[in-house]
């Protein structure tokens, strides 16, 4: 599970090569650099993916986008989210793994399953770090469901918690019930201020301000 560097995340094509060690001096220690070739419109751009080491931490950029990062206050938050789990949990985006792990030490999870769109994420995750939390599925969390039985389904749904990615938010939540038991539920980090914004009276006001 991921989350943008306080901007909007960008859809981007699956990665396509290979990997070489990278020391990049304004960002962190080195690290594996995994290149993906990637469709925008009628252009194609190149990104980097890389996990890079700073003062004991790692952080996941993502071309020139901070995607995740494991510092203390975000451990806080994937463990609150992995604590309220249980069954079989589905996953969109691995990220640097942090909920997966915390998920796998849960007693009352069975099974932790993460639907990850670039392999290239996964190549440097596993080139970091050594391990893989749980199993990985490659594919596009908004296609057709790989299975409809989960108990769980948590996904980083939002660069920041803003009004404007209201929209946003309604669409991952209805997608999520596609892959969800009757009885499941979906849980996103910033899920109680969306929810607000939807049940709400001033929730209408306040989105049109924002956009």
């Amino acid at each position: 599970m991921s989350r943008g560097g306080k901007g909007q995340k960008h859809r981007r094509g699956k990665g396509t090569g290979g990997t070489k060690t990278h020391a990049d001096s304004s960002r962190g220690r080195p690290t594996h650099r995994h290149r993906r070739s990637s469709p925008l419109s009628s252009d194609k751009m190149n990104d980097i993916v890389e996990i890079l080491q700073m003062r004991g931490h790692h952080f996941l950029w993502i071309g020139n986008e901070l995607n995740m990062w494991d510092i203390p206050s975000e451990l806080l938050v994937q463990k609150s989210l992995s604590d309220q789990a249980y069954g079989n949990v589905l996953c969109v985006g691995y990220g640097l793994g942090l909920v997966q792990g915390y998920l796998l030490e849960n007693p009352k999870v069975k099974r932790v399953v993460t639907i990850e769109r670039y392999q290239c994420v996964i190549d440097a995750n596993k080139n970091t770090f050594g391990k893989l939390n749980g199993h990985i599925v490659i594919g596009h969390f908004f296609k057709p469901p790989i299975c409809k039985n989960f108990d769980f389904v948590i996904g980083d749904v939002c660069a920041d918690i803003m009004p404007r990615y209201l929209p946003i938010y309604k669409r991952f939540k209805r997608k999520a019930e596609e892959y969800l038991k009757p009885t499941g539920k979906f849980i996103t980090w910033c899920g109680d201020f969306f929810e607000y914004l939807i049940k709400g009276p001033t929730s209408s006001a306040w989105y049109e301000q924002e956009t």
